[in-house]
């Protein structure tokens, strides 16, 4: 579904006109911004992407790849076999962390903007990371990825900063009650598909 029949549905839904061209850019906004909450409250499966780094041979960080939020697994692939990299607290990391030895990546931390290694590469490395990215960076002609469940989210997040701007404050909070709800059982579907032991109570 093309993100401008999303807006089109939005500005039809709060009872608007669909030609204006001023509101169809404000619309396309309120859904950024809406979007934007997605990757901080859930980890739904449309949000996910591995991207990858290149560690170069001789260094020990690389710089995060555009639109990560956060990461779920870091590897290298060794031979064809994926090798995992495990995450380490900022105690350990410390306490293994030697630039001046060289090796392949055997643990990191993520520190500001990059990814660091407790050794320096002996070799250049892709390293593959698969986290929650942003997906706001978005044109009205862009192609959404979610289901039409997860549109219907994005409405609801959406329309509370219409209302907002709208000044029509209790209809903005209805959206936005039903917003986090969306963003609440997306979560709770996620938990409930990766971690098949997961309870939620009834």
């Amino acid at each position: 579904m093309l993100f401008s029949a999303i807006r089109d549905e939005i500005i039809t839904e709060v009872g608007a006109d669909t030609s204006d061209t001023t509101l169809q850019t404000l619309i396309l906004g309120f859904k950024k911004s809406a979007l934007r909450r997605f990757p901080r409250h859930t980890r739904s499966r449309f949000l996910l992407a591995t991207k990858s780094v290149t560690l170069s041979a001789g260094s020990y960080y690389a710089a995060l790849p555009a639109g990560f939020i956060r990461e779920l697994a870091v590897y290298h692939l060794e031979s064809g076999s994926k090798e995992s990299i495990p995450k380490l607290s900022s105690i350990d990391f410390n306490e293994e962390f030697n630039s001046t030895s060289t090796g392949g990546p055997a643990g990191y931390r993520i520190f500001g903007s990059n990814i660091e290694f407790t050794l320096s590469a002996d070799k250049q490395y892709t390293i593959y990371i698969e986290c929650s990215a942003e997906i706001d960076d978005v044109v009205a002609g862009d192609s959404f990825t979610g289901d039409s469940s997860i549109v219907e989210i994005l409405k609801d997040g959406a329309k509370s900063y219409y209302f907002d701007y709208a000044e029509d404050y209790p209809k903005a909070s209805e959206k936005l009650g039903l917003f986090k709800i969306g963003l609440d059982k997306l979560e709770s579907d996620f938990l409930n598909d990766e971690l098949p032991d997961y309870i939620t109570e009834a």
